[in-house]
């Protein structure tokens, strides 16, 4: 396996798996940062605004992510059956989901969503790579 292949496909049940994950990775990273904010603003009110704003993103991220799982997982599917799903493919897809993505949502900016998605198809496949051992 290199940057832009990978081994066999997973099974489809292992794709389910991976992509609740993938939707819902935000969500325990919003809580901590939310526990930083929460404790920051007991002593500089001002400061906790940025962890809140962060976990405030996070938090309502799977809210709107699903769009850019319904844009990315068919690509990622396809790529890892022709065993073209490596972490450089992955990101990739992601990245170009998450731009699809704020395009089809609007209002939001492409860099951040197109972060978001490299990030989340790094997570799905990892996940993917674990459930295969």
């Amino acid at each position: 396996m290199t940057l832009w292949r990978s081994g066999p496909a997973p099974a489809p049940r292992d794709w389910l798996l991976a992509g609740l994950i993938g939707w819902f990775w935000s969500v325990p990273f919003g809580l901590a940062l939310w526990l930083v904010a929460v404790v920051l603003g007991n002593l500089l009110p001002e400061l906790a605004l940025i962890p809140m704003a962060g976990a405030l993103f996070l938090l309502f991220a799977p809210a709107f992510s699903w769009i850019g799982l319904v844009i990315a997982l068919p690509m990622a599917v396809g790529a890892a059956r022709q065993g073209r799903f490596g972490p450089g493919s992955a990101a990739l897809i992601g990245a170009v989901a998450g731009g699809l993505a704020a395009w089809v949502l609007g209002g939001t900016n492409a860099a951040v969503t197109a972060a978001f998605g490299a990030i989340t198809l790094l997570i799905i496949r990892a996940t993917l790579t674990l459930a295969a051992r």
